[in-house]
Parts: structure tokens; C-alpha cells; sequence
């Protein structure tokens, strides 16, 4: 099975200027855990994730629409080649532990990208003249799904340690008028929140 048969065609990408809110966009509206980062003449310069997006929130402590993409973006980035085959890319995904790929042309620019979810799908339906192995998609999935040694972090502060002039992560979730209908519903009922 050749790459092009599972691979999405012309992703949706993400340029290094753009703030993380655009990435998260992406990821909203396409359905997917990782948008490519690309320079004006296509060329692949990068990765973002779900994953990347969490974690430059709860690191910085900052909105995703104040964090540019170049500070959190991944710079190495496992890629295929689009006359690769399916298994090359699963072996690929199985050595480096990652569970997306973006696929380059000979130049080096982008024109699809293959996800492990794709290579599940295409073992799974069998519909191709040569399909994915099972076993061989299995063996990948349990590698990228390998717990990583865990990195030592800061505690969060208590509540009653944030400083006043912190700021709100989320502020289109935590608008005064829903704190102040929040407070005069509990105060109503009697709850405390």
C-alpha cells in the first residue's frame, strides 16, 4: 500500500507567525491532534500538537492567542516521502515513537500527512491489494503509546497563593458577567461553589 492511498491530502497548516489560537482552530475544525508548520514557499519547518498547545498554557501561564507558534513548535519532524509505502511510515512511526507523519515531496514540501489512526483504518477495512499487517500496526501503536519517563514539574500554587494580578488562562470562558450570574445563583440557592 503506497502512502498516497491513506494520507490526507494538502493538510491544513499553520504558519511560525501565527499565535497557538490559530493551531487550535485547525485542530477544532479538521478533527485532528497536530497541524504542520510551514515557511511561505511550503516547506515544512515544523510541528505543533494538542499536546503542545496544553502544555504551553499550563507552562507559561499565558492565553493561547498570546504564545506564537515558533516558541512551542516542534523543530525536528520525522517526515515520509509521498512515494513511500504505508509500511514504510509505520516503521518509521513504530522507531520514533510518534503517531503522525508529515509526507514531502522530493523538495521537501508538504503534501499530505499520515496519521497511526489512518494506518489502523487501512489494516482494519484490508480493502487495498497489499494491506497493512495487523500485527505490524499493533506493534506501532503499542510503541507510540509507551509511558515516557516523567519530567519533574513546579506544583501548582494554591488558590489562596495566586497573586492578584494573575492572569485568567481562558478569559472568553470567564467573562464577568457569567462569574457575577454564577455568584447570585449560588447565593440564591444557598450552594457555595
Amino acid at each position: 500500500m503506497q502512502i498516497h492511498e491513506l494520507m490526507t491530502h494538502a493538510p491544513a497548516v499553520c504558519t511560525t507567525s501565527e499565535p497557538l489560537t490559530r493551531a487550535a482552530q485547525i485542530m477544532w475544525e479538521r478533527d485532528c491532534g497536530a497541524v504542520p508548520i510551514t515557511d511561505a514557499a511550503g516547506q515544512l519547518v515544523g510541528i505543533v500538537t494538542d499536546r503542545d498547545l496544553c502544555m504551553a498554557a499550563y507552562t507559561q501561564g499565558r492565553a493561547l492567542h498570546e504564545i506564537r507558534i515558533a516558541d512551542v513548535m516542534s523543530k525536528v519532524v520525522f517526515t515520509v516521502g509521498s512515494d513511500a509505502t504505508a509500511s514504510d511510515a509505520l516503521e518509521l512511526m513504530n522507531t520514533k515513537a510518534v503517531r503522525r507523519l508529515p509526507v514531502v515531496d522530493a523538495k521537501g514540501r508538504l503534501v499530505g500527512i499520515v496519521s497511526i489512526a489512518d494506518c489502523v483504518r487501512a489494516a482494519k477495512s484490508g480493502a487495498a491489494k497489499k494491506p497493512l499487517q495487523e500485527s505490524a500496526v499493533f506493534k506501532t501503536v503499542a510503541s507510540v503509546s509507551a509511558a515516557r519517563p516523567a519530567e519533574p514539574t513546579a506544583p501548582l500554587p494554591k488558590s489562596s497563593e495566586t497573586p492578584k494580578s494573575s492572569k485568567v488562562l481562558f478569559p472568553a470562558m470567564a467573562s464577568a458577567k457569567t462569574t457575577e450570574s454564577t455568584k447570585s445563583a449560588s447565593a440564591k440557592s444557598g450552594k457555595k461553589r
